[in-house]
């Protein structure tokens, strides 16, 4: 029979072992491949085991694009991606021509928002699942939290594609960020906005430049922080202008 002193070591052996594998999780940053953007955040990448919120300025604004690139990044070593897909809008060869693997692809289309939740879940706690990348439209404070303590606990990463209205609520997620288009002459340019970060109080905005076709993302050229008062005045006009327009809608962009 096991002795009580044993079993006490043999625990003690345990518990530095998990700790020890925890400390590599979150040790472990996952970089956008654009250095810019990375920057933008306080750890420098994001963090495996975390939840990242996008927000979209607008319609196109980029947000689910800018989250493909992580996704991407994340299961770069084998790993799965899970996309989540209830309003079935993601294109399959659209994420091929990213650079995204196919074969590690798992594309769900759950049936209804009740459903879409728990396939979250079941993907956030899955240690063969590198990220996981869809909209949620709706969550509460209660499910939000067991998608942060699954991912947490598994180490991969949950995009997380949200409207514009729940800037205003409360967010289980270790980083927020806030995308909107900006009307430059090089392509397509976009504005990141550090929205909060887990634990710091920084904030940022950097502009972004993006080819459509090999899905390069860098910083914008020819663009200064001098001018970030101007710019926040554009983007003013153009929230503005796209609200009386009525061009708001999915999150999602046209992958």
């Amino acid at each position: 029979m096991t002795s009580t002193l044993e079993t006490i070591a043999r625990l003690r052996t345990e518990i530095r072992r998990l700790e020890c594998s925890r400390a590599m999780v979150d040790d472990q940053r996952i970089s956008s491949g654009c250095e810019a953007l990375d920057a933008l955040l306080p750890e420098g990448g994001v963090r495996r085991g975390s939840l990242v919120e996008w927000l979209p300025g607008s319609a196109g604004s980029g947000a689910a694009t800018l989250a493909l690139h992580y996704a991407r990044q994340a299961c770069r070593q084998g790993t799965s991606l899970v996309v989540i897909d209830r309003l079935r809008q993601v294109y399959p060869p659209a994420l091929a021509a990213w650079g995204i693997d196919l074969a590690q692809v798992v594309l769900v289309h759950p049936r209804d928002i009740r459903e879409e939740l728990w396939v979250w879940d079941q993907s956030l706690r899955c240690t063969a699942v590198g990220a996981v990348w869809g909209e949620v439209e709706r969550i509460d404070g209660r499910s939000f939290r067991r998608l942060q303590l699954a991912v947490e606990d598994s180490g991969g990463v949950g995009l997380l594609l949200r409207p514009l209205r729940a800037r205003g609520e409360p967010t289980w997620a270790d980083v927020r960020l806030l995308v909107q288009p900006y009307g430059g002459h090089h392509g397509r340019q976009l504005c990141v906005h550090l929205l909060s970060s887990r634990g710091s109080a920084a904030r940022g905005t950097v502009l972004l430049e993006l080819d459509e076709w090999s899905g390069r993302l860098q910083k914008a050229r020819g663009l200064h922080e001098t001018r970030t008062g101007s710019l926040a005045a554009q983007l003013a006009r153009t929230t503005a202008d796209r609200r009386s327009t009525g061009t708001y809608g999915s999150s999602v962009d046209h992958l």
